[in-house]
């Protein structure tokens, strides 16, 4: 996919404002999988006034299991305690929507693109949900996996689940170590690439993220993610994407920025573009996912005619058939089993054939 003005605005959606920075509190970004700027926002509306609550999500290791679960955040202690990123599936909708109907004040949701469509269209329908939702802040998504994804992944860097008392995804500059503590005080830390590579192959991936063409959340007031631009690789601070999808939305990061909370540079959205390129290019074309599709049995409505090139289509003929693999019961299981070198190898082919 190459930018142009048009193909831009219906891949990314509208864009007010963006910028390319960090939570200027190192506070804030220690533990952060990026740059901490979501959760700086948070912050800053929650001690403006302008919400009473966050809707996050925050991981918890109970009865010998990661898992995730949708929490109302109401001080800065419970804000920063749902920081990093979540790689699997976590009902944001259907807890959040309880929650929200159950707290007295105004709510911001951190929540990924899906979720923030349909907290959209139950707003429309409740007044009470309307009233209450104050912000909607998306993640850049590219796809949610299954669960079976981690535990393989842990199971294979030898960390006995049943004893993770602390976990986090992602942290550290660029892509990140994947690190935890297990009840004996043991802290364990490998490269986060371990998990990405599978998660960006589509193994054990979502039925559903193949028929989402939404990267960036068009329903949200501010999107957010990683700046993946080879400029910023080495920058002893890890910067994040943060845009505003209408003046409102703009107003308020400059309010951040104004009062010390933003570090931040404006950018085009050639630059926003580029900083989730390979994302893009692959999520956007669920034209070609559908096309692949009738070969595994599956049907995926084409909700945007993209074109298609050669590439797009064999990188989601690659995609269809390795979603298939690991949904089977007698394949799945083999797939941890690949050595390293090729799962890189696989993993820079698929790359290539997404980034142009």
């Amino acid at each position: 996919m190459k930018f142009d003005a048009d193909t831009a605005h219906r891949a990314m959606g509208p864009i007010d404002q963006a910028y390319l920075g960090y939570a200027a509190e190192e506070a804030v970004r220690t533990g952060a999988a990026s740059g901490g700027v979501v959760t700086a926002l948070l912050l800053h509306l929650l001690d403006e006034g302008e919400i009473d609550g966050a809707l996050v999500v925050k991981i918890r290791c109970e009865n010998g299991r990661i898992d995730g679960r949708a929490v109302l955040a109401t001080t800065r202690e419970e804000i920063l305690a749902a920081r990093t990123s979540k790689y699997f599936d976590v009902p944001v909708v259907r807890e959040g929507i309880r929650l929200i109907r159950a707290f007295p004040g105004r709510v911001a949701a951190v929540t990924l693109p899906c979720h923030a469509t349909a907290l959209r269209n139950l707003a429309i329908s409740g007044p009470e949900i309307a009233a209450r939702l104050r912000y909607v802040i998306t993640l850049f998504c590219n796809h949610s996996c299954d669960r079976y994804l981690l535990d393989k992944v842990l199971q294979k860097n030898s960390v006995d689940q049943s004893q993770v008392v602390e976990f986090f995804f992602r942290r550290g500059r660029w892509r990140g170590q994947m690190q935890g503590k297990l009840r004996n005080g043991r802290k364990f830390c490998f490269p986060f690439s371990r998990f990405s590579y599978y998660h960006n192959f589509h193994l054990f991936s979502l039925t559903r993220c193949l028929r989402c063409h939404d990267h960036m959340g068009y329903a949200s007031d501010f999107s957010a993610g990683d700046a993946w631009l080879e400029e910023m690789k080495h920058e002893p601070i890890k910067h994040s994407i943060i845009f505003s999808r209408h003046s409102a939305g703009t107003a308020v990061l400059q309010r951040m920025a104004a009062a010390g909370r933003l570090v931040a540079n404006e950018i085009d959205r050639t630059t926003v573009f580029r900083s989730q390129k390979r994302a893009i290019n692959y999520h956007y074309n669920v034209t070609a996912r559908s096309r692949a599709a009738a070969k595994y049995g599956m049907h995926i409505h084409d909700s945007v005619g993209a074109p298609v090139r050669w590439n797009d289509d064999l990188a989601a003929r690659l995609i269809l058939l390795n979603h298939h693999w690991s949904h089977d019961p007698s394949r799945r299981d083999w797939i941890s089993k690949i050595p390293q070198p090729l799962v890189m190898a696989y993993f820079l082919f698929l790359k290539l054939l997404q980034n142009f």
